[in-house]
């Protein structure tokens, strides 16, 4: 699972140009069913958008936390809508039906979340209010988040209350949780997909060597999971597997990565030098 609520942030740097004004407006998306949808435009006073891909299996597992979020949310006049987006045309399509005939479709990266699951909340007027990297662990979790994110709102959304053990009412988030190097694992993997979703949907892309910085042509294979480690606060390295386009070897290149804030990023990236024993492929 990803860490859920460290990363609570009203942060808007790893959105679109447009969002990063803090605005949602200019930024059409067509939906499956057909149609266009301005993600500036909210038809209710406030907006939840909740983007996730098809190769993200965490979003997977969060779809019926997001499902019942949108049921419990609609009555308190919050508006959900899904974007699928960091994949080929048809995957989105495929994964799109899951979520239903009105989610948005995103083959081009208008909005660029960096990773995914990501959830934003905005206002009627399509001011961005904050952003979640992640996702709840639970529907109760996630209402919570928009209720306290949703205050600086013109029309804030109505308190959940959540019921105590007496059979009263009460509100309150989840608690902050400690990252897991299992946990860590799954945001390494997830930030290294969308960093490679956001180099070309093919998964190719140039990458230097260590030491010469010599770019080389490689596409993306896999993550290594079990090589991710912990080498500073809130930084992972790991290897991550890709074939080089011109030899059709496959190689294991070095990715640093920094799960701190709201920005999770690929801080350096580096192949071993051409003049290095490949890894065996095992294809």
């Amino acid at each position: 699972m990803l860490l859920r609520w460290r990363l609570v942030v009203p942060a808007l740097v790893f959105l679109s140009t447009t969002a990063r004004a803090g605005e949602l407006d200019g930024v059409a998306l067509d939906a499956l069913s057909g149609g266009r949808t301005d993600l500036g435009s909210c038809p209710r006073r406030v907006c939840l958008t909740v983007y996730v891909a098809p190769w993200c299996h965490y979003c997977v597992k969060a779809m019926p936390v997001f499902q019942e979020m949108r049921a419990r949310l609609g009555p308190r006049g919050v508006e959900t809508r899904f974007i699928v987006g960091m994949d080929e045309p048809e995957q989105l399509r495929r994964t799109a039906r899951q979520y239903g005939k009105d989610t948005l479709l995103d083959p081009d990266s208008r909005l660029q979340v960096r990773g995914v699951p990501h959830l934003i909340l905005s206002d009627e007027r399509g001011k961005v209010l904050g952003s979640l990297a992640g996702a709840p662990s639970s529907a109760e979790g996630g209402l919570a988040w928009v209720l306290e994110t949703s205050r600086s709102a013109p029309a804030p959304v109505e308190p959940v209350a959540a019921a105590k053990a007496d059979g009263s009412a009460s509100q309150s988030a989840a608690p902050p949780a400690e990252m897991s190097l299992e946990d860590a694992a799954v945001n390494f993997e997830t930030v290294v997909r969308t960093y490679v979703a956001r180099k070309g949907s093919d998964g190719a892309f140039s990458l230097g060597e260590a030491g010469t910085g010599r770019p080389r042509r490689v596409r993306f294979l896999a993550v290594e999971a079990s090589s991710v480690r912990k080498t500073a606060e809130a930084r992972y390295d790991g290897r991550v597997a890709l074939e080089d386009e011109r030899t059709g070897r496959k190689v294991a290149a070095s990715f640093v990565v920094d799960l701190s804030g709201p920005e999770w990023a690929v801080v350096s990236a580096s192949l071993p030098s051409a003049s290095v024993k490949p890894v065996p492929s095992r294809r």
